[in-house]
C-alpha cells in the first residue's frame, strides 16, 4: 500500500460520486459539450450536469458519498472565500476563529488520507498535502498559497492522479517479483 491514499479518504477517488460523470463530459469547443453516455449536445457545462442528474444517476457507483465540492473551503478551489467577509472598501478581512478551525480540519483530513505513521511514503505525501492547502488557512496574504482558488483545486488534482499512478506503479512491480 506504499503510496497509496488510505480507502478511508473522503477524497477517494473511490467516494467520488461525481467521477464517473466527470469522466463522461466532452467539451467539443468554447459553448459546447457532450454527454459521452449518450452523445446529447449541450450549450454548457452546467445544462450536461442537469443532464447527468436527471438521466445519468444511475451511473454513481455504490459507495461514492462524497461531493469534492464540499470540501473547497478546505483546499481553496472556490472563488468567494467563506472566511473572508467583503467589506465597503472592497478589501477582506480574516476571522482568525475561522481560519484555525479549517486549518484544523484540513490537518484531519491529511492525517485521515495520508497517515505518517505508515510509511515514508505517506508522511511525504502528508506532508505535501499540509504546505499546499493546510498552512494556506491563515490570515497573513503573504502566506496564502491560493487566493484565487482554482490553484488548490488543481493541485488536489494532480495529488489524486499521482496517488493512482504510484499505486499503478507499485501493483505492476510488485507484479513481476
Amino acid at each position: 500500500m506504499s503510496g497509496n491514499m488510505t480507502a478511508q479518504c473522503a477524497l477517494h477517488k473511490h467516494k467520488d460520486m461525481f467521477r464517473e460523470h466527470e469522466e463522461h463530459k466532452y467539451e467539443l469547443r468554447r459553448s459546447q459539450w457532450k454527454c459521452n453516455y449518450c452523445g446529447k449536445i449541450f450549450r454548457t457545462e452546467a445544462f450536461l450536469d442537469t443532464h447527468f442528474e436527471n438521466r445519468h444517476s444511475d451511473h454513481i457507483p455504490k459507495g461514492a458519498e462524497v461531493c469534492l465540492a464540499d470540501y473547497c473551503d478546505l483546499i481553496h478551489c472556490d472563488h468567494d472565500h467563506p472566511l473572508r467577509v467583503k467589506h465597503e472598501h472592497n478589501f477582506f478581512a480574516c476571522k482568525p476563529t475561522d481560519v484555525e478551525g479549517k486549518r484544523h480540519l484540513c490537518e484531519a483530513i491529511a492525517q485521515k488520507c495520508f497517515p505518517r505513521e505508515e510509511g515514508p511514503d505517506l508522511a511525504n505525501m502528508h506532508d505535501f498535502f499540509v504546505r499546499q492547502f493546510c498552512e494556506a488557512h491563515t490570515c497573513s496574504p503573504a502566506r496564502q498559497m491560493f487566493p484565487d482558488g482554482k490553484v488548490g483545486f488543481l493541485v488536489l488534482k494532480a495529488l489524486v492522479l499521482f496517488q493512482s499512478y504510484t499505486a499503478l506503479h507499485v501493483t505492476n512491480y510488485v507484479g513481476f517479483r
